[in-house]
């Protein structure tokens, strides 16, 4: 059975990447070309750990108001946001409301048969141009290189956003030697290769969970720095459960090429600060 961490770090990947999805609607981008690298399953139903604050925010909602919680309201309301929670597709799919491409990756193989059976619930949507999952090595996939806007009929002005949620991002080793979760600096540079032909802008967002292994967070921003500011994007955004809790494992890097309005993602890390003091007022 597909599972879920139901844990702070949900909160700070899923609120920054629900926020970045209406930040590009409010800049009028015409369509959105989603790719995920661990896409985990739609609604993850059995919870292996637990978190006071996730807590807090599920048996609230839709809590303060936020994209993200009126969402996850919407996507499992009444009881059944106590049995599941949702992956970032389905939060993506549900707040978007333009044209739509999906590319979801996962390894495991009772994921991929739920994201198999959710899929054409996605497809059916009017906006939805393609939606695709990939059952194997994202690394695989990616190497075949990255669907386009205009490829999966997306207009100019499309929006590509890459989420990359491994274990942890470890810098420590020069090339990948197996799939173990995380996400080594030679994949990031293999990813970078696949997206050298996406035309227009793109966004990543690469969340990581732990500084085990010698991966502390300034040690992690440096080396994944040096790898994107080559393939010139700009580190836009850091969002980071420290700033909110006594915790230095866990934080989100927004990244971004070819945007205008990059410099508005900044508010990320003031905006999920102000929305996590919220939760005990």
């Amino acid at each position: 059975m597909p599972t879920y961490f139901g844990n702070v770090g949900h909160l700070m990947q899923h609120w920054t990447l629900c926020k970045l999805v209406n930040i590009a609607d409010k800049h009028s981008v015409p369509g959105l070309n989603y790719i995920d690298a661990h896409a985990m399953a739609p609604v993850a139903l059995r919870r292996v750990r637990n978190d006071t604050d996730f807590n807090m925010v599920r048996d609230n909602l839709p809590g303060q108001g936020s994209s993200y919680e009126l969402a996850w309201d919407a996507l499992l309301p009444g009881d059944a946001r106590n049995k599941g929670y949702p992956n970032s597709a389905n939060f993506v799919q549900h707040i978007w409301k333009h044209d739509l491409s999906m590319l979801l990756c996962d390894t495991d193989f009772p994921t991929v048969t739920v994201l198999n059976d959710w899929l054409p619930s996605v497809k059916n949507k009017p906006n939805c141009k393609k939606a695709e999952v990939y059952p194997g090595d994202w690394l695989y996939r990616f190497s075949k290189g990255f669907p386009t806007p205009t490829q999966v009929g997306l207009t100019d002005g499309s929006l590509t956003l890459v989420s990359l949620d491994p274990y942890k991002y470890n810098r420590n080793r020069n090339e990948s030697k197996f799939v173990d979760g995380d996400l080594y600096p030679a994949d990031l540079e293999s990813t970078m290769d696949a997206l050298e032909s996406v035309e227009g802008g793109v966004i990543i967002q690469l969340s990581t969970y732990s500084t085990s292994g010698g991966n502390r967070q300034d040690a992690v921003i440096s080396s994944v720095h040096q790898i994107l500011a080559e393939a010139r994007f700009t580190r836009a955004a850091t969002v980071r459960v420290n700033d909110v809790r006594g915790d230095q494992q866990m934080m989100s890097l927004v990244y971004a090429r070819d945007i205008w309005w990059w410099p508005e993602l900044a508010r990320l890390r003031g905006g999920f600060i102000e929305w996590f003091d919220g939760l005990n007022q």
